[in-house]
């Protein structure tokens, strides 16, 4: 492994972007605030800040999913945000497990497919919308895993075992 002399500069470069990625991702949380304004139909759908300002936590009935924001540099080299939704259950004591990710720019635009109108997604504008998306997603039913080292007979997975 030889060291890149280039490292610091690209590091630099990255760091003044993950500020605007940071930016955006405060922006995406602040539009959130809808769902605790009177307009809201949806008032089952709660939304909370997480400690980290980084974390928004979502719930949905029983469903609860963490939206957290990773600063990370793709092979492109321009720094972006993934945000890596889990589904959370603490109480169960449970895993979590991933529902889906996405990642965007430091001007918002999201790695989600063009809106109906041709238009990229983006953070602060579709807030509400891709909430709405990972919370669908959280709510389908998690497919068990299958152990093939596990040999029980009709067993799929040790851990589905009483």
């Amino acid at each position: 492994m030889r060291l890149d002399p280039r490292t610091p500069d690209r590091l630099i470069h990255a760091a003044r972007r993950f500020e605007r990625i940071e930016q955006r991702f405060a922006e995406f949380s602040g539009a959130l605030a809808w769902f605790k304004s009177p307009q809201c139909p949806l008032r089952q759908v709660t939304v909370e800040q997480g400690e980290d300002p980084r974390c928004v936590i979502a719930s949905f009935g029983t469903t609860r999913v963490v939206l957290r924001l990773h600063l990370v540099v793709p092979d492109d080299g321009v720094a972006a945000g993934q945000v890596i939704c889990i589904r959370s259950q603490p109480k169960l004591g449970t895993a979590d497990s991933l529902v889906t990710w996405f990642m965007f720019d430091a001007h918002g635009r999201t790695s989600f497919e063009l809106g109906a109108d041709g238009d990229p997604v983006e953070m602060e504008q579709h807030a509400v919308e891709i909430l709405l998306h990972v919370l669908e997603a959280a709510t389908r039913p998690v497919e068990p895993e299958v152990n093939p080292f596990d040999r029980a007979a009709g067993s799929q997975n040790a851990n589905a075992r009483l």
